[in-house]
């Protein structure tokens, strides 16, 4: 019940939506997070997945498939993050 009052009739009080009601604002808040990189999309399955050999799947989200390990740009980059104070 609290959640409900909350979301549709709340209105934020500050940050790029402000003003507006928490319903409306919510995707406004989602683009903004995405574009200043303070979140990325996730997605998960909403059902148990199943492998076309009948396994049961563990499913996630995950980048690393895309590198060429050859590469040289990324492994630099890599290098220098490791070696700089954010690491």
């Amino acid at each position: 019940m609290c959640y409900l009052e909350g979301f549709y009739k709340g209105i934020m009080m500050m940050g790029p939506a402000e003003g507006q009601r928490v319903e409306e604002a919510k995707p406004v808040i989602k683009e903004f997070m995405i574009k200043e990189n303070m979140a990325c999309i996730y997605y998960e399955p909403e059902s148990e997945v199943i492998s076309r050999s009948e396994d049961k799947c563990c499913v996630a989200l995950k980048f690393q498939w895309l590198l060429e390990y050859g590469e040289e740009s990324w492994k630099n980059e890599v290098k220098e993050h490791i070696g700089s104070d954010k690491f």
